[in-house]
């Protein structure tokens, strides 16, 4: 039952991680979007001096390097090649690790009770093997 309920956990931590880092990249293009219009040349914006490739990519890759960026930002990977450049950004970015606190601080408090409930499992799994090796033991000693 316990693994049952982890996994359950488990799906639906994942899930809300997936949809998190989702609308946050919809997000930060879309700011990226607002910020490259009110500029003549696409302007800097998260990303960056690559915006005319970025803005000749097809949808998908634009999402992808989107979803790169709020992944990246979530999982506190920063390296440098994609970072907040204007206010907005800064904003949009702040807001997204200040959702992080909580959506991590929800996820830990959400796995904290399976901990001591898997360690009883286990525990209990141990004891049954010891307790065979040591009636194997017996038998053995027998012959």
């Amino acid at each position: 039952m316990v693994l049952g309920q982890l996994a359950l956990i488990l799906l639906r931590s994942g899930l809300v991680l997936l949809f998190s880092c989702h609308w946050f990249a919809c997000a930060f293009y879309l700011v990226a979007r607002v910020e490259a219009a009110g500029q003549s040349q696409g302007g800097s914006s998260w990303v960056g001096n690559a915006w005319f490739r970025f803005d000749d990519l097809n949808t998908m890759s634009r999402y992808v390097l989107s979803m790169y960026f709020a992944v990246g930002s979530f999982a506190g990977l920063g390296d440098g090649d994609l970072h907040a450049v204007t206010p907005a950004e800064a904003v949009a970015v702040i807001l997204f690790l200040s959702y992080n606190l909580f959506a991590v601080s929800y996820i830990t408090g959400k796995l904290t009770p399976c901990y001591p409930a898997g360690v009883r499992q286990a525990d209990r799994q141990g004891r049954v093997v010891q307790e065979a090796k040591e009636g194997s033991k017996q038998a053995f000693a027998l012959w």
